[in-house]
């Protein structure tokens, strides 16, 4: 409440107004001029959309240069829903199988307030008119009513509505309807598989990681962009030129081995740039581990005296080591007697 004549004023009383009735009356000191104050109103809100109006100097006891500006009105909602439709998603599971189509609506209350019981309504192509029950949903709440048909290759439109009949009270009425166009003529990028060469590396062996991309949609795919990342990090990246229906084509990635365990994830398309009937499959990943090589220890011989027996050192079987040296003509002789047998 601001004072914008030029002299101060006198205590006033300031009195809020819900839908016309009078719900609170405030006392505000005096403001100097060209000054503000504020004033605080408690009001506990009912759902629906209230107009409120706020009027200063309300028992007219402060004589005012101008008395037709003490006054503001503004509408507002509370606790209200609003129901939109914030998604029609459509999946075909084996298009080059079958035209089945799996469809799912999904609905939410983006309001402020708790949404009673609904009703949704949506139209595939030219068939009839389908209606579906929405349970109540809270803020923030969502509800998915999903089905299936079995629709020709081409261009499809579906048209859904949440409250057509406008029996719940909205923030907003004009967000309740939606149209979504999809093709079912389209790609299906699949990682099929990703095998390892060798298939137990060792730390520094060079690793080929053989990875298969197929296309199980109706379409065919140019400059698909496959992206092989190690632990989360990319390490190398390539682009097949040509995928066609049906077709199921290799890259080879290489990979330094190091130990430990690590993961391997293919990504096809990797830039998200093509449109596919399932963008859910375009990810694959695979756990290795990475050993290091058992280390190998020599056994030390086991030397131990040669047993002696009552007739004498050199008796019997052998065990006998002699190891005699002399020298000839400036050089050494070895002589090395291995057994000894009497007789």
């Amino acid at each position: 409440i601001a004072n914008q004549g030029n002299s101060r004023s006198q205590t006033a009383r300031v009195s809020l107004y819900i839908d016309g009735l009078l719900m609170v009356v405030n006392d505000i000191p005096a403001i100097d001029a060209g000054s503000s104050i504020s004033s605080a109103f408690k009001w506990t809100a009912v759902q629906g959309t209230h107009k409120i109006k706020v009027t200063a100097d309300s028992t007219n006891r402060v004589t005012e240069s101008d008395e037709t500006n003490n006054s503001k009105e503004v509408g507002i909602s509370t606790l209200t829903p609003d129901l939109v439709i914030t998604d029609i998603g459509w999946l075909m599971v084996n298009p080059l199988a079958d035209d089945k189509v799996d469809i799912t609506i999904t609905v939410k209350n983006q309001g402020t307030g708790s949404a009673a019981a609904s009703r949704l309504k949506y139209t595939v192509d030219n068939t009839p008119t389908v209606w579906e029950n929405i349970n109540a949903l809270t803020v923030d709440g969502t509800a998915a009513v999903s089905f299936s048909l079995y629709l020709k290759a081409g261009s499809h439109t579906i048209t859904a509505t949440i409250d057509p009949s406008d029996k719940i009270s909205e923030l907003d009425e004009n967000n309740n309807n939606i149209i979504v166009t999809f093709n079912t003529i389209m790609p299906d990028i699949t990682v099929k598989s990703i095998s390892i060469t060798p298939a137990a590396p060792i730390p520094a062996d060079n690793v080929t990681a053989t990875v298969k991309i197929e296309n199980r949609g109706r379409g065919t795919i140019q400059n698909v962009k496959v992206a092989f990342s190690v632990d989360g990090s990319v390490v190398d990246t390539a682009e097949i030129k040509t995928i066609e229906m049906g077709a199921i084509v290799s890259q080879d990635f290489n990979w330094k081995a190091q130990a430990g365990q690590h993961e391997f994830s293919v990504y096809a398309d990797a830039d998200k740039l093509i449109v596919e009937s399932d963008e859910t499959n375009n990810v694959k990943s695979r756990t290795i581990t990475v050993e290091k090589p058992a280390v190998s220890i020599p056994r030390t011989p086991n030397i131990s005296a040669a047993p002696k027996n009552e007739r004498g050192f050199l008796e019997d079987n052998w065990w006998m080591l002699l190891i005699g040296a002399a020298v000839l003509g400036g050089g050494a002789f070895f002589m090395m007697i291995k057994s000894m047998k009497k007789g």
